[in-house]
């Protein structure tokens, strides 16, 4: 099966979630991702979630599809093989700090020496500009400064984060993103380049696309928290008779006319205070009321069937326990179930685009630390059994 970036050679040495999502996402369209760990293991091999013996279970779900070496880029025999990796790689993906990128040689202009048809995808908290520049952050950092944390939660509650890494998984689209254009201009000009792909760069373009900082600079307005309810529009979730959560979305003017038909209430059609969205949004909690009495008398099932047949967006907030068995995702082959040798059927992020010619695949399972140490250094790099081990036994590997 021809897969759309078969032949492109990926070097990860990222930590957490960012890079190594993006070089997932890389891997999963063909690339030959390799993921270099710290010998015995880098530090996101330690975070939980844990499986029951032990196991990183984010690392299971970032790192399918990649193979996995060992390096200490700290010995000087490290940064050799470091050099001969890097004239084989077509791109390079990294989020050291400051001083471990000079520590380690992760400069732009040394890689582009050794191969100057070499992308290198940079990725931190803020980028190599600006006062913050020295900084370190993390997903909830950034979540914070940009605002989305003090428009989440409930009105008169304290600020709340959202509750998994948006920020840090959305940049790392991103930069998978900026890995596919930095190819596309090497066809052309048979260069590489770097790009730099940041926490909080992504997250300032995502508040300031919402319109969140375009409300504020506007009018003066800064958006509150809204709950569970959306904001230019009237949508919220409420508890059915058997004890579910519903949530319903009417934006537009013919959604909320076919809602109306639906809940029976198509006398306020002509109500003016819901005239259109915005008047809707400003007088949600009216319409809260009516339909919190009219789901609170019917069970999920049936409240969700008879929106879904008048087209009404709706759906049920759901339990780990139950998105685990959407069939929604499984018809789309979004969960993907593999074993491993202590942690049978683990679930694998699938392929989240879906090519007609040149289609995604789950092919490989997250590397162990090193697992791939001979197949790459022997296989790729020519060195002897002999080397590899001495590399070994000398803490290099």
């Amino acid at each position: 099966m021809t897969r759309i970036l078969d032949g492109i050679k990926v070097l990860d040495f990222s930590r957490y979630i960012a890079g190594a999502y993006c070089a997932k996402l890389l891997a999963d369209m063909g690339a030959d991702v390799i993921r270099i760990d710290d010998p015995g293991g880098s530090d996101d091999r330690f975070q939980p979630p844990f499986g029951p013996n032990g196991e990183a279970l984010q690392i299971y779900s970032l790192n399918c599809n990649k193979r996995g070496i060992t390096l200490n880029l700290r010995a000087p025999e490290g940064k050799e093989i470091f050099r001969r990796l890097i004239g084989w790689a077509d791109i390079v993906i990294e989020n050291f700090s400051l001083p471990a990128k000079k520590l380690f040689g992760f400069n732009y202009e040394e890689l582009k020496a050794i191969n100057k048809r070499v992308i290198l995808l940079s990725f931190s908290g803020y980028g190599s500009t600006g006062p913050y520049k020295d900084y370190l952050a993390f997903d909830s950092i950034v979540q914070g400064e940009v605002g989305i944390t003090y428009a989440t939660g409930y009105p008169g509650g304290p600020p709340a984060r959202a509750g998994i890494s948006i920020i840090d998984l959305s940049t790392g689209i991103n930069g998978a993103y900026a890995a596919t254009l930095a190819l596309y201009h090497r066809l052309t000009t048979g260069v590489g380049q770097m790009a730099e792909v940041t926490l909080m760069d992504n997250a300032a373009s995502l508040v300031t696309a919402y319109g969140y900082i375009p409300e504020y600079e506007v009018t003066g307005q800064s958006r509150q928290p809204l709950g569970m309810g959306a904001f230019g529009c009237w949508a919220n979730g409420f508890k059915s008779k058997d004890d579910q959560w519903v949530y319903i979305s009417t934006l537009s003017q013919g959604i909320w006319k076919r809602f109306l038909g639906v809940i029976g209430r198509e006398d306020l059609l002509n109500d003016p205070r819901f005239k259109d969205d915005n008047e809707r949004f400003i007088n949600r909690e009216a319409i809260d009321q009516i339909v919190q009495k009219w789901v609170a008398a019917r069970n999920a099932e049936d409240i969700l069937k008879q929106l879904h047949d008048a087209r009404i967006p709706c759906g049920q907030i759901l339990t780990a326990k139950e998105v685990s068995r959407h069939p929604q995702i499984h018809a789309r082959e979004m969960v993907i179930y593999k074993d491993y040798p202590n942690l049978k059927h683990f679930p694998h992020p699938g392929v989240s685009i879906k090519f007609s010619e040149t289609p995604g695949e789950m092919r490989r399972i997250a590397p162990q630390v090193g697992e791939h140490n001979y197949e790459v250094y022997n296989g790729i790099l020519k060195f002897s059994h002999a080397e590899l081990d001495k590399f070994q036994r000398d803490g290099v590997i």
